[in-house]
């Protein structure tokens, strides 16, 4: 795994892959949070106080900001119209 950065004196932060989750992780090292840097979503696997879960959620989304430049995927596929669609 690769330490992506301390959040606090509590709470660090790992990710396996490249385009993988970040894993939030406590100094004893257990297993958090994880967070979809692609989504912004993340998915707690323990409970945290809302203090704390708002200053984890702050600190990703500072680290990971929202990408808004998406590469184009290619021109869209249009079905063509069934012959006699809607009788």
């Amino acid at each position: 795994m690769q330490l992506i950065g301390t959040i606090n004196t509590s709470y660090y932060c790992e990710q396996d892959k490249p385009n993988g989750p970040v894993v939030v992780l406590t100094t004893g090292a257990y297993r958090v949070a994880e967070f979809d840097y692609h989504t912004h979503n993340v998915r707690w696997h323990r409970v945290v106080p809302a203090p704390q879960k708002s200053v984890i959620e702050s600190w990703l989304t500072q680290k990971f900001p929202m990408q808004t430049d998406q590469e184009p995927t290619g021109p869209k596929k249009v079905r063509p119209a069934l012959a006699g669609a809607g009788r």
